[in-house]
């Protein structure tokens, strides 16, 4: 399954921006925080939809094969990146489809479970969270 691991540094503490919602740690508007997350296809391919850098509109992508960018939205409700459109669904059914040409795949958004955490080393206090499937444990090692 998917297993994240994401660290980040900090030597000093700048000023802090405009706080973030504590919730989903993110500036974007109501109506697409629900849109966050991963979603797995029956093909076995999966993309990463998030926030882009702090903008209340923007939203990114990364696939499985490690392809990203950002999602622009059309006209007609959908998001567009290059060769492929995203259209998703109401928030609570948690999915959406990824169309390519003629090609249509729906995804299911996977349950995620967040563990934070710090620790400090050689005196630099360290951040960390371990993002895994809802079960709790991940299929394949991380690091």
């Amino acid at each position: 399954m998917l297993a994240v691991l994401t660290v980040m540094l900090a030597t000093a503490t700048p000023p802090a921006p405009a706080p973030l919602d504590a919730a989903p740690q993110t500036r974007l508007g109501t109506e697409l925080r629900c849109l966050l997350g991963v979603y797995a296809f029956p093909s076995g391919n999966a993309v990463t939809i998030t926030g882009d850098n702090g903008k209340p509109h923007g939203l990114r992508y990364t696939l499985a094969n490690g392809q990203f960018g950002t999602l622009t939205k059309t006209a007609q409700g959908f998001y567009t990146a290059g060769a492929f459109a995203i259209d998703f669904a109401p928030c609570a059914d948690r999915t959406l489809w990824l169309i390519r040409g003629e090609i249509a795949e729906r995804g299911m958004r996977v349950g995620l479970i967040q563990n934070e955490t710090t620790f400090t080393s050689d005196g630099v206090r360290l951040h960390g969270k371990l993002v895994l499937p809802a079960r709790g444990r991940a299929d394949h090692a991380a690091v």
